[in-house]
């Protein structure tokens, strides 16, 4: 029976079947069909052997390697912190993309005009007030993308918010070329006009139809190239940021620069927002308080601007630096997928930023192979927030048990961490503002003031990880941080990479 199975394996195996050359088969095309069989045979021969030398090269700069791992929720400040990487080691970092910068802060300013509209539109049901309970988990709602034209507003607000649709459907074409196409086709051009390109259909301004909340870009995409000089666009209406062009959104923004001061400055405004929860400060890429500076005619992004501005990203992030100062300058840091090297010293530094909402977390244990050292960012700013993805949780409580989850991790468990207790100084303007902290974290019974607060958090903290680890098996480091802050910021990251330095080195015998 055996015998019978392995004869017919021999005559019917569909690969040997697909494989084999037609029976009509002249002489033209067997000489064909042999040649492309010898190229395709070199051309694998080619990629085996490229494999193997790859291999061989990864094993030779493995004990070199150091590999950082950046964790935390989202919003926690995991992107903010790799860009202060950047500039540490680069001091041009951004330059040549600080006017792509200047159209994601241009976008981070249009989302919170929208949510000024959404907070004083007056309702539908005219027995509703609309300013009586603003309150929301989130920073847009789904009415943030509705019909913006339909929308009803006191009267004082009314005329102000027609001249603003420009503005709005700038919005909407920064979204789309910040995502890029979705597809390949090129698109047609547009007929040649008068004005300006992001003005010719501004009927449609204000009907979007979005369902999500926040555009989503992908790490890996060169979202910041779509915006440079000379980008083809995928779309006949595209933004052009060249305060030379016609085209610059910026033009409009001078133009509306008025109108949205008078806009945020309008005492109707700061009631509605003061009901909304999060507080407007609290959002990320919250630029209203800039507003003059950012209008400005020729306004072009500060690295604080840059740190600042707000973008959601998923997946890994990829960059290339050349060290312009300090003691490694000269140098080059390579981020290619998740790893960055000095070449010149053979040693690599793999900074892994990962995206933290929850759907995402599961994609972690494939980056905790060789981990050297973990920075985990823990906002403590948001403990009266709650989850976007489940607005039953606590973002401090949702911390908490993600750090659990890290410090039991078998895997990690002699990898020395570093813990950022993030957003200082939005708890410190929380705080003041009067939101009791003892409400939301009952366990606590000191003054609502910030240094007790963020005392009381660091315990709670490593009460966790004393809890989950064993002793003496991993060194833990505990930072009160605001990573928009340079100075401060980069001094730590200064102390955190010497340390990975000395480790390093002394893997190899070198300290």
């Amino acid at each position: 029976m055996a015998r019978h199975l392995r004869n017919r394996s021999l005559s019917d195996d569909p690969f040997a079947i697909m494989m084999r050359p037609p029976p009509d088969e002249t002489p033209q095309a067997k000489q064909a069909r042999l040649e492309q069989e010898a190229q395709a045979k070199e051309r694998s021969e080619r990629i085996d052997e490229q494999i193997k030398r790859d291999r061989e090269a990864m094993q030779q700069a493995q004990p070199y390697q150091r590999k950082l791992l950046l964790l935390g929720q989202a919003e926690s400040g995991k992107t903010t912190t790799l860009k202060q990487f950047q500039l540490m080691q680069s001091a041009s970092a951004f330059s040549a993309q600080r006017n792509s910068y200047r159209a994601l802060i241009y976008l981070n300013v249009l989302n919170s005009v929208r949510r000024i509209l959404d907070a004083i539109a007056l309702p539908d049901d005219p027995t509703e007030n609309a300013l009586s309970d603003s309150s929301s988990s989130s920073s847009f709602s789904s009415s943030s993308y509705g019909d913006y034209r339909n929308r009803q507003y006191p009267p004082h607000l009314a005329t102000l918010a027609l001249r603003l649709r420009p503005l709005l459907h700038i919005h909407s074409l920064l979204e789309k070329q910040l995502q890029g196409p979705l597809t390949d086709s090129p698109a047609q051009p547009t007929p040649q006009s008068s004005a300006p390109r992001w003005l010719r259909r501004t009927g449609s301004a204000m009907s979007s139809g979005d369902e999500h909340s926040e555009v989503t870009v992908h790490a890996w995409s060169s979202w910041s190239e779509r915006f440079a000089p000379g980008a083809r666009s995928s779309t006949a209406e595209s933004i052009t940021m060249d305060w030379n062009s016609r085209d610059d959104p910026g033009r409009i923004f001078t133009a509306c620069a008025e109108d949205l001061l008078t806009l945020w400055e309008d005492q109707t405004v700061r009631r509605a927002l003061a009901k909304q929860r999060p507080r407007i400060r609290e959002s990320p890429g919250f630029f209203m308080d800039d507003l003059a500076r950012i209008t400005a005619r020729g306004y072009m992004p500060t690295e604080d601007d840059i740190l600042r501005a707000r973008i959601k990203t998923v997946g890994v992030q990829e960059h290339r630096l050349k060290f312009e100062r300090g003691p490694d300058s000269g140098l080059e840091w390579r981020i290619c997928g998740f790893l960055v090297g000095w070449l010149a010293w053979k040693l690599t530094l793999a900074i892994v930023d990962v995206g933290g909402a929850r759907n995402q977390r599961l994609r972690w244990a494939a980056y905790f192979q060789d981990v050297n050292a973990i920075i985990f960012l823990a906002p403590i700013s948001p403990f009266d927030q709650t989850l976007a993805e489940d607005h039953r949780m606590n973002r401090v409580k949702d911390s908490l048990l993600l750090w659990q989850e890290i410090c039991r991790n078998k895997v990690l468990e002699k990898v020395p961490i570093v813990l950022f207790l993030n957003k200082i100084d939005l708890l410190k303007a929380k705080l003041a503002a009067g939101v009791q902290f003892r409400k939301y974290m009952t366990s606590y019974q000191g003054p609502n003031e910030s240094a007790p607060v963020a005392e009381f958090l660091r315990l709670k903290f490593d009460e966790v990880y004393r809890a989950s680890c064993s002793p003496g098996k991993r060194t833990l480091y505990i930072h009160q941080t605001s990573v928009v802050d340079s100075r401060t910021t980069q001094k730590i990251i200064g102390n955190v990479r010497e340390q990975i330095m000395r480790d390093a080195l002394a893997a190899v015998g070198l300290y």
